[in-house]
């Protein structure tokens, strides 16, 4: 058996998916029951919810996620067992060396990159195996959670997390960088830091690789890419290897041109642009441009978003819900402007609860001058408290509530999350967009609140 602690996470249930996948008896646990443990149930995934005193026998391997520390009693206990310990990153390293491997990163965009990438990859008939950081619709069948695709070929396109260096048990032969805006505070607490975990990854392409980056990225980039091909994307940089044009929204689509080639997009946001041309990029550094071109038309027009990017909950009595993961100012004010550019006709309530306190600290500036520059004088800005993720704040004391001062319109602080159901009620108005957005709790319980609409 194969016992994975922490299992009910967006990276370690795809892992827990694909081992059952290739035949091994794998169960897990997790501090809460959740929409995923359950469906790793459905699974016949065995998941134990709360405190486990005692591993289930016979346990051959135990694999954790970053959440558990060496110190937690199941480790120990696999220790004196003399059990073998990999962590989540480790184990995906290892299955991923039987691959030609299609790795994803960036500080930005990587999840929903690595969909279109693997949906694109899908529509070119390569059968690829998907590891994804994200829930896709597409792959949301035969029980499946949709962060996991089983393919029969050589091909893995996997999201590369640089969190605690995660991707750096990758060996890809293509690899994308979305983007390089310094994050994870805990973990690279400078820039420089967090730029040579991205040098250490760029390294571990193989040697005839090709290495695909944002073209503002490239003249850095170049220094540390060796022999590797390098290919670049942009959205209006003509010096680019790829480049889209003739950019506009009609009809709440986006559309847009490569090479004369038209691409219709049903998801809001110049930066999703982006991520489709990188996963064009991807899939020309496998095969035929043309071919590439000609499935991406159809994979576009098919692709109506993932988990918790964009995701339209519900409409009711006129009112949009929507949820999105943006936790870094820079991802905040794009899907701010991507609310702005699709739904124009309709007052955004956007609905934020800052994730960890050393993120929001190390940012605050930033975050201020999205809400200053971002919002317009029509929106409503809903504060949350601060999400403390356990394990990782290091007894920090900090609050974000004055940075509601910055909103150019109405703004409110939200001293408990048990205020926004009825907060929400309060504010809200016919045609109001609301838009949830962070990467703790929030989305959670805006899909409770959710439920109880129209009851």
């Amino acid at each position: 058996m194969i016992y994975i602690v922490g299992i009910g996470g967006i990276g370690t249930s795809a892992l827990a998916q694909w081992l059952k996948h290739r035949g091994k008896n794998v169960a897990g646990n997790d501090q809460t029951e959740s929409d995923i443990t359950r469906s790793l149930e459905k699974l016949d995934i065995k998941v134990h919810i709360g405190a486990v005193g005692t591993l289930p026998e016979p346990v051959k391997l135990l694999i954790y996620s970053d959440a558990v520390p060496a110190t937690h009693h199941l480790r120990a206990m696999a220790r004196e067992k003399n059990i073998a310990q990999l962590s989540y990153a480790a184990m995906l390293g290892k299955l991923s060396q039987d691959y030609t491997v299609i790795a994803l990163a960036g500080s930005h965009g990587k999840s929903t990159t690595t969909s279109l990438t693997g949906l694109l990859f899908e529509d070119l008939g390569l059968d690829p195996t998907v590891i994804d950081g994200t829930r896709v619709p597409q792959w949301q069948h035969n029980g499946r959670l949709g962060n996991f695709r089983p393919g029969q070929s050589k091909y893995l396109v996997v999201e590369a997390d640089e969190y605690q260096n995660h991707f750096h048990y990758l060996k890809p032969a293509v690899a994308v960088i979305t983007s390089l805006d310094h994050d994870h505070i805990d973990a690279f607490p400078t820039k420089e830091s967090y730029l040579a975990a991205f040098q250490k990854f760029i390294e571990n392409i193989t040697i005839d690789g090709t290495l695909i980056v944002e073209h503002s990225l490239r003249a850095y980039i170049e220094q540390y890419a060796g022999s590797r091909k390098i290919v670049s994307y942009s959205l209006s940089d003509p010096a680019a290897t790829i480049t889209a044009s003739k950019i506009e929204v009609k009809n709440e689509k986006q559309y847009f041109s490569v090479k004369n080639i038209e691409f219709e997009l049903g998801v809001p946001g110049i930066h999703m642009v982006a991520n489709t041309l990188a996963a064009m990029a991807a899939g020309q550094a496998i095969t035929d441009a043309e071919k590439v071109f000609q499935a991406a038309q159809i994979t576009l027009k098919n692709f109506n978003g993932t988990w918790r990017r964009f995701e339209k909950l519900k409409e009711h009595d006129t009112v949009l819900y929507f949820s999105d993961y943006a936790h870094h100012p820079t991802e905040l004010e794009a899907v701010i402007k991507a609310a702005h550019q699709l739904y124009a006709a309709h007052r955004l309530v956007l609905v934020f609860q800052p994730h960890q306190i050393q993120r929001a600290q190390a940012f605050e500036k930033e975050f201020k001058k999205v809400f200053r520059e971002a919002l317009s004088e029509n929106d409503l800005l809903l504060l949350c408290p601060i999400y403390e993720v356990l394990g990782r704040e290091k007894d920090l004391k900090f609050s974000a509530a004055d940075w509601i001062q910055e909103a150019p319109g109405l703004a409110l602080y939200m001293p408990t999350l048990e205020d926004m159901p009825q907060t929400i009620k309060k504010y809200t108005q016919p045609g109001d967009l609301v838009l949830f957005t962070g990467a703790g709790s929030i989305d959670a319980l805006a899909r409770k609140f959710i439920e109880t609409l129209g009851k």
